[in-house]
């Protein structure tokens, strides 16, 4: 069997979807402190997103969990001078609702703009034309 490319990304399997990694770090103290442990995080190939808690001495960390496996995280923040601890992980989970009343291209942003604005909500797309559905990637923590 002989396969053509034609240059437009695709594979044959789709990628995992995103997971959801939550850490404990010891030692921040400042938000220099807290830049580093982001900075190191999202050096890692496959980390999306990487947003610390310096009040908590926490990090979650969004990722493609079939690039780097979550032992590398807590290497990752110790290599930059803190302890860590892996607390949880998870995936992500997404949801979809429909949503009248839209008329025209303000009124789904105006919503993708609310929606976005939900704390634990990732990602949002609004369209009319798929019937008006909104949906929802929202990242999840469970223990």
């Amino acid at each position: 069997m002989h396969i053509h490319t034609c240059g437009m990304p695709c594979c044959l399997f789709p990628p995992s979807p995103p997971q959801v990694a939550k850490l404990r770090v010891a030692g921040m103290t400042c938000a220099a402190c807290s830049g580093a442990v982001e900075a190191a995080l999202k050096a890692l190939p496959g980390v999306q997103s990487a947003s610390v808690s310096l009040a908590q001495g926490d990090v979650e960390v969004v990722y493609l969990p079939n690039t780097t496996p979550v032992q590398a995280f807590a290497a990752a923040v110790e290599d930059a001078g803190f302890d860590a601890k892996l607390l949880s992980r998870a995936g992500l989970e997404s949801s979809s609702l429909v949503v009248s009343g839209m008329t025209c291209g303000a009124c789904s942003s105006a919503v993708e703009g609310v929606l976005m604005a939900i704390p634990g909500v990732s990602g949002a797309t609004v369209s009319l034309v798929t019937g008006e559905r909104a949906h929802l990637a929202q990242g999840k923590l469970c223990k």
